[in-house]
């Protein structure tokens, strides 16, 4: 019997079946190591209560620390947004590449979510010329705690 864990503040849906987890973001390989290392390390019974967690983030339930699930966050968020940006210029990959400064294989690779390739840093720079402005916001959690 295949279970379902959906993520909050998304649409992304995530079916287990047999240690499989399938989803429309291209992790599948991350995540079924993921569940396989961990199944390694627990008794069934505790595998199955880990697919009824619920996480802010897939990125929270596949990284080893909260730092590392951020960074992905905001790397996939970014890639989210420049990728449909390039769909909207409806231009060829090669002239689309040109706009941004990178080559087309580059380009390809962004497109195509290939995420470990890319890391935060070139990410943010490829946003100028995708013509969007980004903002930080940071929040005192310390603060917020007193």
């Amino acid at each position: 019997m295949a279970k379902v864990m959906t993520l909050k503040n998304t649409g992304y849906r995530y079916q287990v079946c047999s240690g499989l987890l399938k989803t429309d973001i291209g992790m599948r390989r991350k995540v079924t190591n993921f569940i396989k290392t961990q199944q390694n390390y627990m008794e069934p019974n505790q595998v199955t209560d880990m697919a009824n967690e619920r996480f802010e983030s897939v990125w929270d339930a596949i990284e080893d620390t909260p730092e590392e699930a951020l960074n992905m966050r905001l790397r996939s968020e970014l890639m989210i947004q420049i990728t449909r940006r390039v769909k909207e210029w409806d231009v060829t990959q090669k002239e689309a590449a040109q706009r941004l400064g990178i080559t087309q294989p580059r380009l390809n690779d962004l497109l195509n979510g290939r995420i470990n390739k890319f890391g935060l840093d070139a990410l943010v720079n490829l946003t100028g010329p995708a013509h969007f402005h980004v903002e930080l916001a940071l929040k005192d959690e310390e603060a917020a705690v007193v």
